[in-house]
């Protein structure tokens, strides 16, 4: 084969090229969950044990079956797994999804969620590549689902974001195609799953998608019979899923949570409950940031997080209801990247970003690079290991109130807080920017 033949045969298929090596990358990442050999570059890897968030999950629905609250949590007295954290989704899940997984051992059932969420993958890059007309740039969207390292995390510590992002891309297929039935569906189921998906009702509101709102309603309200009789729990849930935000940080709230009691830490080290460096949100860079040039302070002054989660969300308001003619992908991509800017986000929780990033690539050329370019530093693993590797930090004791990021300097702090959210607020003021100009050049056009 000649030179100029090789050349214009890699033209023809290097679509195919790029995909076959990254379901190869794939492939040598997923091995890492038997051998442990990249689990150093990831905060929850290298600090939590494997498995952690499903048997969370897990273990609520052993609750269920137990006939105890499902936000019942007593370290390891009444464990059926090797270790868990205090459940934090909705009660439905844990009916509906932790239950049928208590039918396998608690390792089994973990094993079982890592190969559902790899067919789950295989999916969403099949369905990136049917709605993207087959082309090149299809085969690239596609690629884009298997070189993505949250993934990894993802997996390690069997969160259920993809599940969420396989049900946002569901959703943003359907805006796509303007069919509420196909995408209104999959956003209710989402709303009970991780709840986020909520931040995509104003552009509901906005295309007239009565019935999605409804059917996302009904499902959870169906959550109100439980917390009908368990007002703690309630309490509970409203805490641990809204505290960060409403407080800037996390709340005081002891984990010792047993049905009808409640207790709040008396004399907490708030510094090490703010001071985190498994956090990649915009606030997360806000906080650690300000409480690494200050090693006195213990949260963020004041009300700072409400005026930046309020900005935030004006702006995608305003922009979301005043444009004459929504752009839905642009928008799709505006309230999805919103929830890295305004709540707690891990690495992991990346994975939700990606149907926005791969549905810009495939649908809008004008958008095109800018979200290859943001996926290129969110695919990316966070500078957690080359901070340690500059700093000589190690994991304090397991117990100790004392941050990792107490040992590493003030900048690798910004640099590794600031990897993934300033990547995602530029390409959220990109769609922004790209709604208002399409509203003007619309006006121009009509002489408004």
């Amino acid at each position: 084969m000649t030179i100029n033949s090789l050349r214009s045969w890699f033209r023809m298929y290097w679509g195919f090229v790029l995909l076959a090596t990254a379901v190869l990358f794939h492939a040598f990442m997923m091995g890492s969950l038997f051998w442990g050999y990249l689990d150093s570059l990831f905060d929850n890897s290298h600090s939590l044990p494997q498995g952690i968030d499903f048997f969370s999950v897990y273990e609520a629905g052993n609750s269920v079956l137990e006939n105890r609250s499902v936000y019942y949590f007593d370290g390891a007295d009444s464990s059926v797994t090797p270790h868990h954290n205090p459940f934090r989704y909705l009660p439905l899940i844990a009916y509906v999804v932790a239950v049928p997984f208590n039918a396998l051992p608690a390792w089994e059932g973990y094993w079982t969620w890592v190969a559902i969420n790899e067919l789950l993958l295989i999916v969403c890059a099949y369905l990136t590549w049917r709605v993207a007309g087959r082309t090149d740039w299809a085969l690239v969207a596609a690629a884009m689902w298997f070189m993505f390292t949250p993934f990894y995390v993802e997996l390690y510590v069997g969160q259920f974001s993809f599940l969420m992002a396989t049900l946002l891309l569901l959703t943003g297929i359907g805006l796509v195609r303007g069919r509420e039935l196909q995408g209104g569906l999959p956003w209710a189921v989402s709303i009970v799953s991780k709840s986020n998906s909520a931040l995509l009702l104003p552009l509901f509101v906005r295309i007239g998608w009565w019935r999605a709102i409804a059917a996302g309603a009904a499902l959870v309200a169906l959550n109100a019979a439980y917390f009908a009789g368990r007002l703690r729990d309630l309490q509970y849930f409203l805490w641990i899923n809204l505290s960060q935000v409403l407080d800037g940080g996390y709340g005081l709230l002891d984990y010792q949570l047993r049905p009808g009691e409640m207790r709040f830490l008396e004399d907490p080290d708030q510094r090490f409950l703010q001071f985190s460096s498994g956090e990649h949100g915009l606030l997360a860079l806000v906080r650690n940031s300000y409480l690494a040039f200050d090693s006195t302070a213990t949260n963020l002054p004041g009300p700072f997080a409400l005026v930046l989660v309020g900005a935030v969300v004006s702006i995608g308001l305003g922009v979301t209801f005043l444009s004459r003619r929504p752009d839905v992908v642009a928008l799709f991509g505006v309230w999805t990247s919103t929830f890295f800017l305004v709540y707690t986000a891990w690495e992991h929780h990346y994975v939700m970003l990606l149907p926005a990033l791969v549905l810009l690539v495939a649908l809008r050329p004008a958008s095109r690079w800018f979200a290859l370019v943001t996926f290129a530093f969110v695919a990316l693993p966070s500078p957690y290991w080359l901070v340690n590797a500059v700093s000589g930090a190690s994991l304090p004791p397991p117990g100790s109130l004392v941050s990792i990021q107490e040992s590493w300097p003030a900048w690798g702090v910004v640099l590794h807080h600031a990897a993934k959210p300033l990547p995602v607020l530029a390409l959220w003021a990109h769609l922004v920017y790209a709604q208002v100009r399409n509203d003007t050049m619309l006006g121009e056009g009509t002489g408004e």
